[in-house]
């Protein structure tokens, strides 16, 4: 497997790269969590998110909620436009 590229040696060099790699995919990890964080904090102080979808009589959506649907209508609602 090693000649087909499929593995690697488990030898000093390489143990320690994929360390650093680990370490540093953790610490985007943790800057990515802390990003989310403020924007969440953000939401919750301006009073959360409200979304309004028409339902049965027995209170089920004719439409459904999924993440397409509520990023649109957080983009749209806070008037955020992303450039082409």
């Amino acid at each position: 497997m090693i000649p087909q590229g499929k593995a690697k040696l488990a030898d000093k060099g390489a143990i320690n790269q994929m360390e650093q790699q680990k370490a540093k995919k953790i610490e985007e990890h943790k800057k990515q969590l802390e990003e989310y964080k403020e924007l969440f904090e953000e939401i919750s102080k301006a009073g959360g998110l409200k979304f309004t979808k028409q339902a049965t009589p027995s209170d089920r959506l004719y439409d459904k909620i999924d993440e397409k649907y509520l990023l649109n209508h957080f983009l749209t609602s806070n008037k955020i436009k992303f450039a082409k």
